[in-house]
């Protein structure tokens, strides 16, 4: 298990994918298997990739299926900052930086036509709440969500608050 797995996994995460790799590609054994067993990133992959979308589903499902693909970009970009700029460790502002994540996370979730990025985000950010106030967290794990958490602040750079010390481009962001 790569550690933006390790981080990101979870068994409601997997679960999102899995429902909507299933809409998406049926019973095709391929994309199923990988959806419950292969590494997150490629089940998030594979909910990315499908450029169509079956035209005749629920409002439900299709606002459920908004939020897998949601959650599939954030996982992947996630993935990409985890590994960006590897080496560099957790700065102990990580409760600022949390603090204003948050914040930010409050104000997409405000506007209606970010919401299901906004939910996502907010996954991954209590993912590295967690893997951050564990005092048990492997070293390159809290490294690593401190990286994610960076990412996400980077989206809301031009808000008060912000440090530039905390700006983490990745060379993958448009995923």
């Amino acid at each position: 298990m790569s550690p933006s797995d390790a981080l990101l996994d979870t068994i409601t995460a997997r679960d999102e994918l899995t429902w909507a790799i299933q809409l998406l590609y049926g019973n095709a054994p391929r994309p199923r298997d990988y959806s419950t067993d292969g590494p997150l990133p490629v089940a998030a992959t594979l909910v990315r990739q499908v450029k169509t979308e079956p035209t005749n589903l629920s409002e439900g499902n299709t606002a459920r299926l908004r939020s897998a693909q949601a959650l599939a970009k954030v996982i992947i970009t996630s993935g990409y900052a985890f590994n960006a700029a590897a080496g560099i460790q957790t700065n102990e502002d990580w409760p600022e930086l949390l603090a204003f994540v948050r914040e930010a996370i409050a104000q997409w979730l405000a506007w209606r036509d970010n919401q299901p990025w906004a939910h996502a985000a907010a996954y991954v950010a209590d993912r590295c709440e967690a893997a951050l106030r564990a005092s048990s967290t492997d070293a390159n794990l809290r490294d690593g969500a401190h990286r994610v958490l960076r990412h996400l602040a980077t989206f809301a750079a031009g808000s008060p608050g912000f440090r530039p010390e905390w700006q983490l481009d990745t060379t993958r962001d448009s995923a």
